[in-house]
C-alpha cells in the first residue's frame, strides 16, 4: 500500500507540471523573401502620419486611376520589375521598368530601387505586416522638418 501511494505521489509530481506547461507554440514567421517573391503586387494605399497640410490619404489625393493598377514584382536574384499594369497614364512610356530589391532580415528592411542611374527612385520600406496576400510596409520622411511616417499597403493580385 505504501508503495503505491509513493507511486501516485511520484506520477501525480511528474504529471501536474506537465499539465501547466502546455502551451500552444506561436506559428513560426513567414520567409519574407519568399512571401514577396514571383508575385504581383498592387500598391491599395498610402497614409500619412501625422497629416501634412491636413491631408492623411496621400494614395487617394496623388494616385491616379491609371497609376492604381501598376504592379511590383520582386523575383528571385533581386530582380525587381514595375510594370504600369493595363492601363499607361502615358502611351510613350514603357510597360515595364526594371530595377533591384533586397531585405535585410536584421533591419526588416525592404529595399526596391526602380529604374537605374539618374532615372531611379528608391524606396526603403521596414515591413510591419507580411502574409500570402498583403503587405505593409512604413519610412520616415521629412515632410517641412516634421517626421512623417508614410505607410505603404500591398495586396497581392
Amino acid at each position: 500500500m505504501k508503495r503505491s501511494i509513493i507511486r501516485f505521489s511520484f506520477c501525480l509530481a511528474c504529471l501536474v507540471p506537465s499539465l501547466f506547461s502546455c502551451k500552444k507554440s506561436d506559428p513560426p514567421p513567414p520567409d519574407i523573401e519568399k512571401t514577396l517573391q514571383n508575385k504581383n503586387w498592387r500598391l491599395t494605399g498610402l497614409t500619412l502620419s501625422p497629416a501634412y497640410a491636413g491631408v492623411t490619404d496621400l494614395y487617394n489625393l496623388m494616385y491616379e486611376d491609371c497609376e492604381k493598377d501598376n504592379l511590383y514584382l520582386f523575383n528571385a536574384g533581386n530582380n525587381f520589375i514595375y510594370s504600369e499594369g493595363p492601363t499607361l497614364c502615358y502611351p510613350g512610356d514603357p510597360q515595364t521598368k526594371p530595377g533591384t530589391w533586397s531585405y535585410n532580415s536584421n533591419s526588416k528592411i525592404l529595399t526596391f530601387q526602380i529604374g537605374s542611374g539618374t532615372t531611379s527612385d528608391t524606396y526603403s520600406l521596414t515591413i510591419t505586416e507580411i502574409n500570402e496576400t498583403n503587405f505593409t510596409g512604413t519610412q520616415i520622411e521629412d515632410f517641412s522638418g516634421t517626421p512623417t511616417t508614410e505607410t505603404w499597403r500591398f495586396q497581392k493580385q
